[in-house]
């Protein structure tokens, strides 16, 4: 008797505790550089993951490589924690450090600045000696109002008191695959992007707002979209993803945490 291949589970429904981050989910990219006492000033390029399981946190993935001979540099995996006390971090590295952290979660004007304090740190036989740290990571928009997250690390170690050591500017990719879009459901706003006549002849995903792409760019956001949550995920579709990529540019540089639907409508019926 032939078995049958077991079906891929369903995405995950991103968790209510993680709405108010909801805007890290995803894989940022960008530029860092680091400097302490005791070695010299180097720099380097980042990525930055975080993603779910529906259950109240983050997992973290961190990855670091030279800027010039693209090397790897550093590499690090963690957890967020989203409890009823606040955030909690729980980070580990190949160093032989393993830290534990609690921490807050604030807005500053148009910032949302998570910020944490080390409330343990282990270390293996050969690791250096760590006595505390701190790191903060900072979502805002820039001078051209793109989304934008500042990640700094600050340590006290091998006898130098609590300073900087850290810090990088990433941008993320807003792009998004249909199962990491349907995980965000039904805490995301839809929007469907595509002009009438394709709205008319191919129907859209239930629940959808329908905002031609034209008319999203040519007016305000507060006319075109007034009412909008912009607490929570935004997930922008159109046919094949070029339009919704735009459309979530856009968005984004309006303080909106959009992203776009990787290969459009076509996409959603094949993923699991």
């Amino acid at each position: 008797m032939c078995s049958r291949p077991p079906q891929p589970a369903p995405p995950a429904i991103l968790h209510s505790a993680l709405l108010p981050v909801a805007s890290l989910l995803g894989t940022w990219q960008g530029k860092g550089a680091g400097k302490y006492p005791t070695i010299e000033p180097f720099e380097y390029e980042e990525e930055l993951t975080f993603t779910h399981v529906g259950k109240p946190f983050f997992e973290m993935k961190q990855r670091t490589w030279h800027p010039v001979s693209k090397l790897p540099m550093h590499t690090e995996t963690g957890y967020l924690r989203m409890t009823p006390r606040g955030p909690e971090l729980v980070v580990s590295d190949p160093t032989g450090l393993a830290e534990v952290y609690s921490g807050s979660v604030q807005r500053d004007g148009e910032a949302l600045v998570l910020a944490f304090e080390s409330s343990a740190i282990q270390k293996t036989a050969t690791a250096k000696e760590v006595s505390s740290m701190t790191r903060t990571l900072r979502l805002a928009p820039d001078v051209s109002g793109s989304l934008l997250l500042t990640c700094s690390l600050a340590m006290a170690a091998v006898g130098q008191p609590l300073q900087e050591h850290l810090t990088s500017t990433l941008a993320l990719s807003p792009a998004i695959s249909a199962a990491q879009a349907k995980s965000l459901l039904p805490h995301a706003t839809l929007i469907d992007c595509r002009n009438a006549d394709e709205v008319a002849s191919l129907s859209g995903l239930p629940g959808a707002r329908h905002v031609p792409l034209d008319v999203l760019l040519s007016g305000s956001i507060q006319e075109t979209l007034p009412d909008l949550d912009k607490s929570k995920p935004v997930v922008v579709y159109c046919h094949s993803g070029r339009r919704s990529l735009r459309a979530a540019t856009f968005l984004r540089q309006h303080q909106i945490p959009a992203l776009s639907l990787e290969g459009g409508l076509a996409a959603w019926p094949a993923s699991p």
